[in-house]
């Protein structure tokens, strides 16, 4: 695929992808969703942590009871045991785009010197 600078500077640069089917965006644009799914990725990582935490707390009351350590190996063992979520998927999911993403945008920046982020994430 090839990148092409249409109009504009930096991230307001407006690009035009070329592959199957030429394709117009703005690189502000790319960066915006691409921080929206790093945000959600972090929330939805919370989320699956909580809920973990929430469901051993609800349904084992007798651990808290008992020695930090062993509640914190017993929390471990239960999470380890729990079977794949949707939040596990939609975050495998949302890695796997995040991945081809840094992809393209390697391509954009070695086609065009814009920079979507100043460093790397």
């Amino acid at each position: 695929m090839k990148f092409k600078i249409i109009q504009g500077k930096g991230l307001e640069a407006t690009i035009e992808k070329t592959e199957h089917k030429p394709t117009e965006f703005k690189v502000k644009d790319v960066k915006n969703h691409c921080d929206a799914v790093e945000k959600t990725i972090k929330e939805l990582s919370a989320k699956l942590e909580e809920a973990m935490v929430g469901n051993i707390e609800r349904n084992h009351k007798e651990l808290k009871d008992i020695k930090e350590e062993i509640i914190q190996a017993c929390y471990l063992l239960i999470k380890s045991k729990l079977a794949i979520l949707p939040a596990q998927e939609k975050l495998d999911e949302l890695r796997k785009s995040m991945k081809e993403y840094k992809e393209e945008i390697d391509l954009l920046e070695e086609q065009t010197g814009i920079k979507i982020w100043e460093t790397k994430k």
